[in-house]
């Protein structure tokens, strides 16, 4: 019977991830940074292009580009230069512009198959801590979270970072209790996948030495032994990471561009360590030296730089270049549904009574440190940063059913999971742009978050239906993302300088992400929505 209830949740997951994606345009980085990005990593095991992500998310969503006939050119000054957003708009938009949707289909649902396998996992971690009934529910959770839906139905590196990292972190529980062979092959795999999603996953090493300091603590005798096992696993896990890149032996400039700028700035970094390390050195170790690894070393530093300098970020009425160490927090509040974070409430409260055994650390660390570390760095740009706390939270949440539950419970239980339903059923396709009540639903999401929390460029084809439904012959269009509205059968001029500051007599359509750059919008209220990230004023007739 429980596998009955596992199947059905994860096909109705499923029909709302598919049938939800169908409904949306493709979204900047799935254009402009992963798609194209991961065919070309499968044509040449080059990995030029856009190296500051490592390889195996555009591995999986390019999987089924491999068995379709496709045009690319590896010739052009794009492909050269590594400019990632061009060679892939060349790539959809002028070499296979027939199979535009197809391509974006395929890619997709390569991540629903993602996001069912994390769903599983998340069934079977929590079945393994608290039993059959806390893993149902977690797994009901996951379900018709708006958030996880939202990133399983994208191609882009957030859920498979999030299902990998949770597999780990399971892994790696295992290991702990039985730190035999087969589960340091397991765990050593399972890392080294983690490490090939995103490099936040590189939080999971702390993590683990922390947590089996934690189990051991007053076990000395076979302290040394586990610490030894705990080693030979991130070893391991380095080749599995290694191998994602073809075992390539390059220099750290090999098939790079922007050599100086690079060099510049490793020469900054270890001047601070080695103060008479020269220049002319640091160009003959970085153009010479062929070492592994070197793509994702420098895919580290890469996003260290990018850290550095900032991204320019919205937040509950402002701009900022540095991020704000309450965003996540407060992006968690009014992103995430109130019947789960009621659930969440109501787990916390439980503490009291049930404490935290030695297995839950192994749910609370991780997510503790991945959310600590978004929430200090500069790079804030979306919830997507933290969704595997979302899943370690509905694991978390299912201690709740871990004990026999009272007729007033079981009735509240039933309340809040008709509510969670509720909630995501109502938020359909929308899932991207989902905001609770807090803050008066997406309606009025684009008034503390942009981004991807809200506008990412998915809303074409909600806008194509407002054109064809009004009979427009031409709308002025401000569009935040990558992809081509006229695939969309959208007839459109850009919008001029000078429009932004005075508007004509015209139909405009405005993302979300760039409403603030228009002088006009507060004189002006909405005449309709596309989507939830598009706002059309019909000046027509002004």
């Amino acid at each position: 019977m429980r596998i009955f209830f596992v199947t059905l949740l994860l096909l109705i997951f499923a029909c709302l991830s598919i049938s939800g994606m169908m409904q949306k345009s493709g979204t900047c980085d799935e254009i402009a940074h992963h798609i194209a990005v991961g065919y070309s990593y499968f044509k040449t095991f080059d990995f030029r292009l856009n190296p500051y992500n490592p390889p195996l998310p555009r591995y999986i969503m390019a999987f089924p580009l491999n068995f379709m006939t496709l045009k690319s050119s590896f010739n052009d000054v794009n492909w050269q230069e590594a400019d990632a957003p061009k060679f892939s708009h060349k790539f959809f938009f002028e070499y296979n512009r027939d199979k535009f949707r197809a391509i974006l289909f395929l890619s997709r649902l390569m991540i629903v198959f993602i996001g069912i396998f994390a769903g599983f996992l998340v069934y079977k971690m929590a079945y393994a801590f608290y039993g059959a009934r806390a893993g149902l529910s977690a797994l009901f959770i996951f379900c018709f979270t708006p958030e996880v839906i939202a990133q399983s139905s994208l191609a882009t590196t957030d859920m498979t970072f999030a299902c990998f990292s949770l597999l780990s972190i399971f892994s790696f529980w295992k290991f702990s209790k039985n730190p035999a062979p087969k589960n340091i092959l397991f765990v050593s795999i399972s890392l080294g996948l983690a490490q090939l999603t995103k490099y936040t996953a590189l939080l999971l090493y702390p993590a683990f030495l922390f947590l089996i300091f934690i189990e051991y603590f007053k076990k000395p005798a076979p302290v040394k032994r586990i610490f030894s096992k705990t080693i030979l696993v991130f070893v391991l896990s380095v080749i599995v990471i290694w191998a994602g890149y073809g075992f390539n032996m390059k220099s750290f400039l090999s098939q790079t561009v922007n050599q100086e700028k690079k060099i510049n700035f490793t020469q900054k970094t270890i001047s601070h360590f080695v103060p008479d390390w020269n220049r002319q050195r640091t160009g003959r170790l970085l153009r010479d030296v062929k070492l592994p690894l070197t793509t994702y070393i420098t895919g580290i530093f890469g996003v260290a730089e990018h850290t550095k300098e900032g991204h320019n970020t919205f937040f509950w009425g402002n701009w900022s270049q540095y991020g704000n160490r309450w965003y996540y927090f407060m992006a968690f509040l009014i992103k995430t549904s109130l019947p789960m974070l009621a659930l969440f409430c109501f787990s916390l409260f439980s503490l009291r009574r049930k404490p935290l055994n030695r297995d839950e650390l192994y749910i609370v660390i991780p997510g503790i440190l991945i959310f600590a570390a978004a929430s200090f760095s500069k790079l804030q740009i979306g919830i997507r940063y933290i969704l595997p706390v979302y899943l370690l939270g509905c694991i978390f949440i299912s201690r709740l059913m871990a004990s026999r539950l009272s007729l007033a419970k079981c009735g509240m239980a039933f309340l809040l999971g008709a509510w969670i339903v509720i909630v995501a059923l109502l938020a359909w396709p929308n899932y991207l742009s989902y905001f609770n009540e807090f803050v008066g639903g997406p309606d009025n999401g684009w008034k503390y978050l942009r981004d991807s929390n809200l506008d990412w460029g998915q809303d074409l084809p909600a806008l194509a239906k407002y054109v064809k439904k009004n009979k427009i012959n031409e709308i002025t269009l401000l569009y935040f993302g990558e992809d081509n509205p006229e695939f969309y059968g959208i007839n459109y001029k850009k919008i001029t300088k000078a429009e932004m500051e005075v508007p004509k007599k015209a139909i405009y359509a405005i993302s979300a992400q760039f409403i603030d750059s228009i002088n006009w919008v507060k004189a002006y209220k909405p005449t309709a929505k596309a989507g939830c990230s598009i706002f059309i004023y019909d000046l027509s007739q002004k």
